[in-house]
């Protein structure tokens, strides 16, 4: 069954699914992949932000596009949200809940864009929300694992969890 990308108005086609029991580097199947395939002409993969994958596409494969799943990085701001105490806050006040849903927002940006608005989203955040900017300033959206450009290998945030085969099975999962 098809996909169709919205962005890209292409067709995809499903290679392959894998599920990693592990998040290490050697326990990536995309090598194995590889030797089975004669000359894949890979564009783009669509990945979880798993450093084991990632390690394993760069090695892997000539310079291709990853896009990951929206539907992981909200979670992972609505995770920290968790962690930090401020379900509370961002049922209550309309500001607080405003600028966590603008941060689960900076996925859908073009991948550009995505560390010059979090820049100025760190700027403007309240002193009871700069735990979190803090945290992704750290681990997420100013680090090379979600925006790395180097040579023609450029990560984005482009797929949403309803456009991925089967969208969906990640809630049977969680």
């Amino acid at each position: 069954m098809p996909l169709c990308n919205r962005i890209a108005m292409s067709m995809q086609f499903p290679l392959l699914f894998a599920l990693i029991s592990r998040r290490r580097k050697e326990d990536c199947v995309f090598r194995a992949v590889l030797k089975k395939l004669r000359n894949p002409l890979v564009e783009m993969v669509t990945a979880d932000f798993e450093a084991g994958a990632w390690y394993a596409i760069r090695k892997g494969s000539s310079p291709v596009v990853i896009t990951g799943c929206a539907f992981i990085s909200m979670k992972a701001v609505w995770t920290q949200v968790q962690h930090l105490g401020l379900v509370r806050t961002f049922r209550q006040r309309k500001g607080t809940h405003n600028f966590i849903k603008q941060l689960m927002a900076l996925s859908f940006l073009p991948w550009n864009h995505v560390l010059h608005v979090f820049r100025m989203m760190e700027e403007r955040a309240p002193p009871s929300l700069q735990p979190l900017t803090s945290y992704f300033s750290v681990n997420g959206w100013k680090t090379r694992r979600f925006l790395c450009v180097s040579g023609a290998f450029t990560s984005l945030w482009l797929e949403r969890n309803n456009d991925a085969y089967l969208g969906g099975w990640q809630n049977r999962m969680n």
